[in-house]
């Protein structure tokens, strides 16, 4: 079988780098290879080149920015079906065979597995008694230990895992032999993780800054120009820390656009402009 490709995106917090490798290594059934985009300038190379596994490192001193980070690693795909995702991403057992069985099966441009909190953000279900609560305590130890402090330690992070799951991987599993009769949520996709059908030759629109809107550009891509359909599944499943590849002096989605260096008002009004000229001329 051949091996799939796994984009890893990273920009510093090596804790969340290193933790999100030994998930995948340890929770990744299918074959694949790793291809490391880095723009790192703390100890997050090193960890790269030490990892025993097969790989592609691709480093850069400047800060590329995500949708050229992405590209520069899509060009070094081989496999048909590549991973797409960020380095505070870890990910449940078995994760991987899901999204492809998936994928194939329905012919999906994009494919994400369930991902907690993003989902329960989004209101998708479940949205248990059970779900409620580990959702609060999240964001309560996220606000805590995270929100504040770039320098969160692996024993940190675990902790968190812990509190939150109790046994991350035999929780994985459960939610999956539960929900996974759920059907495939259509339209929505998690950026931090996602299944690419590379036969499209989809590539991120460079054009947008650092942060925001690159990602919803991606999805429309995939389901307008590539006419490919894309979607959620409950058979796999992951967890996020959210808002870390793209963090920087303490700054959180929610005041992105306060900051110019995010592009994100300049990328909200380039994103707004092309696809209502492509709707229109789409409508002629």
């Amino acid at each position: 079988m051949q091996l799939i490709d796994i984009i890893l995106l990273s920009c510093n917090h090596s804790s969340y780098t290193k933790m999100a490798i030994q998930f995948l290594m340890r929770n990744t059934l299918t074959p694949f290879r790793f291809i490391f985009c880095d723009d790192s300038t703390d100890d997050t190379l090193e960890y790269l080149k030490s990892v025993n596994h097969e790989k592609i490192i691709l480093h850069s001193n400047k800060l590329r920015g995500i949708p050229k980070a992405i590209n520069e690693g899509i060009d070094k795909v081989e496999s048909r079906y590549y991973v797409i995702m960020a380095n505070d991403v870890f990910v449940g057992y078995n994760w991987l065979s899901p999204l492809l069985e998936e994928a194939q099966k329905y012919d999906l441009g994009i494919i994400s597995p369930y991902v907690f909190p993003n989902n329960v953000m989004v209101k998708h279900p479940p949205l248990d008694e059970e779900t409620r609560f580990m959702y609060k305590k999240f964001m309560n130890l996220r606000s805590k230990y995270i929100k504040k402090s770039d320098d969160v330690n692996i024993s940190t992070l675990n902790m968190i895992l812990r509190e939150v799951y109790g046994q991350f991987e035999p929780f994985t599993v459960k939610f999956v032999k539960k929900y996974s009769n759920l059907p495939l949520h259509p339209n929505f996709i998690n950026p931090c993780i996602s299944l690419i059908d590379g036969s499209t030759n989809i590539r991120y629109d460079e054009n947008y800054g650092r942060f925001g809107y690159h990602d919803v550009d991606f999805w429309k891509q995939m389901n307008i120009i590539y006419r490919k359909k894309c979607g959620t599944t409950y058979k796999s499943y992951a967890h996020h820390f959210i808002y870390t590849t793209t963090r920087k002096d303490h700054v959180i989605y929610h005041n992105m656009h306060k900051k110019p260096e995010y592009g994100y008002d300049k990328n909200r009004e380039y994103f707004l402009k092309k696809w209502k000229s492509y709707t229109s001329w789409k409508n002629v």
